[in-house]
């Protein structure tokens, strides 16, 4: 899997689609699970994070479309929403972990 420096200019370098025809995942080098899932057939490009859980399973959330998170501007919205979700499933705060220790 390739990774590098995810900034606006980087991301927007990206070829999409993908010329292999298959999706192609792009981490971060500065923030450790967060990265790009670039389109094999279409020319979206999606913020993702991925994480492993406690009992070894893989599990990757969507956070957004690149065209509707800024990464680098005023707000920054796509790296503190991806830290934050990091967060909540190494506490085993995300609302999937809840839902798993409420008696049914």
């Amino acid at each position: 899997m390739a990774s590098l420096k995810l900034t606006k200019r980087a991301i927007e370098k990206l070829p999409a689609p993908h010329p292999s025809g298959k999706q192609q995942l792009i981490w971060d080098t500065e923030l450790k699970g967060f990265g790009v899932l670039v389109s094999g057939t279409t020319t979206a490009k999606t913020y993702v994070v991925q994480h492993k859980l406690k009992d070894g399973r893989t599990r990757r959330v969507t956070v957004g479309p690149v065209n509707a998170l800024d990464l680098d501007g005023e707000d920054g919205a796509a790296r503190p929403a991806a830290a934050r979700d990091h967060r909540r499933h190494d506490r085993g705060t995300a609302p999937q972990h809840q839902a798993r220790a409420r008696p049914r």
